[in-house]
C-alpha cells in the first residue's frame, strides 16, 4: 500500500512535467523563416548533417535556378523536422539561388499569415515548385513518393 501511495505522486509529477516541456501552439515560429534561423535548431542541424544526397540527383539538378520553391512546414511537425533539413541540404549542394526560395512555418491548425492563404496548405511539409512565371509545376506533400531528389527531378521535368 505504501508503494502505491508513493507511485501515484511520482506518476502525477512525471505527467505534469511532460506537459511543461511541450511548447504551446503560440510558442512555435509562424510565418517566414530564413535558412540562417533554421540552422539554429538542433533538430535541423542533426538531420542536415546526417542526410546523404544522391550524387546522381546532384548531376541532374546542379545549377537549377529556373524554378521558385515555397516550403510550408511546422516546427512542431515530425515530417518537417525530417524532410526540411534534407531538402535544404539538397538545395545547398546544387547551389540553388536562395532568392528563389521561401520558407514559411504554420501553426498546428495549418493557419498561416494572410499573405500566404492562396497556397492552400493542408499538410506539412509542403514543397511547392513553380516556374519563373509563377505557374505551379507540382508539390511534394509530407513525404516524397520516392526520394526528395527524384521527386524534385520529376517536377522539374514536367515543364
Amino acid at each position: 500500500m505504501k508503494a502505491i501511495k508513493l507511485v501515484i505522486p511520482i506518476l502525477l509529477l512525471l505527467v505534469s512535467g511532460c506537459k511543461l516541456l511541450k511548447k504551446s501552439s503560440e510558442e512555435y515560429k509562424i510565418g517566414a523563416i530564413s535558412i540562417r534561423e533554421l540552422k539554429k535548431y538542433d533538430w535541423f542541424k542533426m538531420e542536415y548533417k546526417k542526410y546523404r544526397v544522391s550524387e546522381k540527383a546532384v548531376d541532374s539538378l546542379f545549377g537549377l535556378n529556373t524554378v521558385k520553391i515555397i516550403i510550408a512546414g511546422g516546427e512542431w511537425c515530425s515530417d518537417t523536422r525530417l524532410q526540411l533539413p534534407r531538402f535544404i541540404k539538397l538545395l545547398d549542394i546544387i547551389q540553388f539561388q536562395k532568392e528563389n526560395l521561401e520558407i514559411i512555418f504554420v501553426n498546428k491548425e495549418k493557419q498561416i499569415p494572410e499573405v500566404y492563404k492562396t497556397l492552400q496548405i493542408k499538410f506539412v511539409p509542403t514543397f511547392i515548385v513553380s516556374d519563373n512565371a509563377g505557374k505551379e509545376l507540382g508539390r511534394i506533400v509530407e513525404n516524397p513518393s520516392k526520394t526528395l531528389e527524384e521527386d524534385l527531378i520529376k517536377l522539374i521535368n514536367q515543364r
